[in-house]
């Protein structure tokens, strides 16, 4: 870890607490028998580099070939630190400590309940102790909305990429903020969550770092839910999301498990909103409004020029998210009451 030299690996699937590893050259139960294999720096930027480059046939030649990248770990002396001492916290107490502690930018999902039922609780309560520590200011964490444990890059179902969100725009541009922050001393956006004790209240009373809404959230044409139909409501259903339309005319879904989806909030199973009907119960619609193309298209670019400008996006992907609301046709509207 001493010899990174600023560089750091952001991988979000294991970005939780008490999250499992699996073992370096442990064969994964997937098709092939791939094999988690230890890799180096220079090989991330391999365009051939998948989950599954190395099988149990090729695993061994690899390793003939550049050695057991993993010896390290295993030979070099690691220091864990002391949590307790005498039945007291002692967890980065010392000035030395506060030194030691890496700048850490944490990604949390919000449709996620991970396999404890309790990830975005032990999310919320790392980054409040964090603060309480006094390491805040090296410590960021954005919560997501609309998203559980896998995007739209890592989906199981084809049918299922444009029912998740597509996270890689945060994450370029979170690379970037956590280079500019190591490298420049210069802070990302600060904390987004939707825990007020996390975020920053102004003289109103609002909230002004709630969570990150992506464009497809702030000005939702629908809802994403986790255990999408016909997926193993098991672990996997709770890792994926599903999207149910704002359509006027339909019965509110019924999730992977059997449960109604309660995309208004009302506590029972009824037909769905129209657009224009959801928008006025979310406040983005006066009452009596209709939802038009140029008002659509005005709250994704609102949406989007707000995390360009808090470093959540990059420009281009701002620009992108304009461009695409301005293609989207809205589906025929329902009068609205």
């Amino acid at each position: 870890v001493a010899n990174r030299k600023g560089l750091a690996r952001l991988d979000y699937t294991q970005n939780a607490p008490i999250k499992t590893l699996v073992a370096a050259y442990a064969v994964r139960p997937a098709a092939g028998a791939p094999v988690s294999a230890p890799i180096a720096w220079d090989e991330l930027d391999d365009p051939d580099l998948r989950p599954d480059r190395w099988t149990v046939r090729s695993i061994v030649p690899r390793v003939a070939k550049v050695g057991d990248l993993f010896a390290g770990a295993v030979s070099d002396a690691q220091e864990l630190p002391k949590l307790m001492v005498d039945n007291k916290d002692v967890l980065f107490t010392t000035d030395q400590e506060h030194q030691r502690f890496a700048k850490q930018i944490d990604i949390t999902h919000v449709l996620y309940a991970g396999e404890t039922e309790d990830y975005l609780q032990n999310k919320r309560e790392n980054a409040s102790l964090l603060r309480e520590k006094g390491l805040g200011v090296k410590h960021r964490m954005y919560e997501i909305r609309g998203v559980s444990h896998f995007d739209a890059g890592q989906v199981s179902r084809s049918d299922l990429v444009f029912q998740s969100l597509d996270l890689s725009g945060i994450f370029d541009a979170l690379i970037d903020r956590l280079d500019s922050w190591v490298d420049k001393d210069i802070s990302p956006t600060p904390t987004k969550s939707d825990l007020m004790e996390l975020n920053h209240v102004n003289k109103n009373g609002k909230s002004e770092d709630s969570a990150v809404a992506l464009p497809e959230v702030a000005c939702p044409l629908g809802v994403y839910y986790i255990f999408p139909p016909q997926l193993d409501p098991g672990r996997r259903g709770g890792q994926e999301t599903a999207f149910a339309a704002f359509d006027g005319t339909n019965l509110e879904p019924l999730d992977g498990r059997g449960v109604f989806v309660d995309m208004n909030g009302s506590g029972v199973r009824d037909k769905r909103e129209t657009l224009s009907q959801a928008w006025q119960r979310l406040g983005l619609l006066n009452p009596g409004q209709k939802l038009t193309q140029p008002a659509y298209g005005g709250c994704v670019k609102a949406a989007a020029t707000k995390l360009v400008k808090e470093g959540l996006l990059s420009n281009k992907v701002g620009e992108s998210y304009v461009e695409r609301a301005g293609k989207t046709r809205l589906p025929e509207q329902a009068p609205t009451n």
